[in-house]
């Protein structure tokens, strides 16, 4: 006891030691005396297996997903299709041919895909030619296109629904020319093809004039078919060719038959 009447616990602490331990601390921090932050293998192969768990029950609906999408996909091609002949013959002052083929998943030879695919094809003269010639002189403009899941559909096979938007777009007054029930050319163009398709002729062809418009190709050697209003055909998923009952995902397409302008309806 000090003379003031108070006691000491134990020896007053010095400043130095407290730097020492607490330098101490830290290295043993550093040696990794504490754990930091992380995951684990376990851990890691435990949410991994969740993920790969949950893709699996979402990948049927993303197939089904993509496979609604075919006739959007369809259209948006063959309207581009469409519109650039149009446009190169306007430019260019000179007939194209658009010639389209349905292909059956069952066709020999089968379709590459293993779906029923519709074929597009465009072809121009040599020298400008505007008649089909069923020669070389025809010759291709730009490569085959292979829409896959869809085949061209004539009006009536289209939902009385999509009837009725065609008549209320076309006033309807108009007289169509059903793509595929109007008669074929009676001249073809041919193209050698490739290894996957084979060599083919394409007898149901638009022919696309300077004047911007869309004619069903006939193949009469002396006259250019007659315009009519509407170019029109319908597009949707098919097996096999058949339209499944139950399948809501049809289309038509309209090409002005004056103008070469292309119109979509859709349910």
């Amino acid at each position: 006891m000090n003379p003031a009447g108070f006691s000491y616990a134990g020896a007053p602490k010095c400043a130095g030691s407290d730097r020492k331990a607490s330098d101490a601390a830290g290295r043993l921090a550093g040696r990794g005396g504490v754990r930091t932050a992380g995951f684990t293998l376990v851990e890691l192969m435990i949410v991994i297996s969740i993920m790969m768990l949950l893709m699996s029950f979402a990948a049927p609906t993303m197939s089904g997903i993509l496979k609604g999408k075919k006739t959007d996909q369809a259209i948006a091609a063959l309207t581009a299709v469409f519109e650039n002949a149009r446009m190169e013959a306007v430019v260019q002052n000179t007939y194209l041919w658009v010639g389209l083929m349905n292909k059956k998943s069952s066709g020999t030879p089968s379709t590459p895909s293993g779906q029923d695919e519709v074929w597009v094809m465009t072809f121009k003269g040599r020298t400008g030619e505007k008649r089909p010639t069923g020669d070389n002189r025809v010759i291709p403009a730009a490569s085959l296109r292979r829409l896959e899941g869809v085949s061209i559909l004539d009006l009536g096979s289209l939902p009385q629904l999509v009837a009725e938007k065609v008549s209320t777009q076309t006033n309807g007054t108009a007289s169509f020319g059903d793509f595929i029930k109007a008669p074929p050319s009676s001249v073809s163009i041919a193209w050698v093809g490739n290894s996957e398709t084979g060599s083919m002729e394409f007898n149901q062809l638009i022919l696309f004039t300077p004047r911007g418009e869309a004619l069903l190709e006939n193949g009469l050697p002396d006259t250019l078919p007659k315009p009519v209003p509407y170019v029109a055909m319908g597009l949707g998923k098919t097996v096999d060719g058949a339209v499944g009952k139950a399948d809501k995902d049809l289309a038509a397409i309209l090409i002005g038959g004056f103008n070469g302008r292309v119109g979509v309806v859709r349910p």
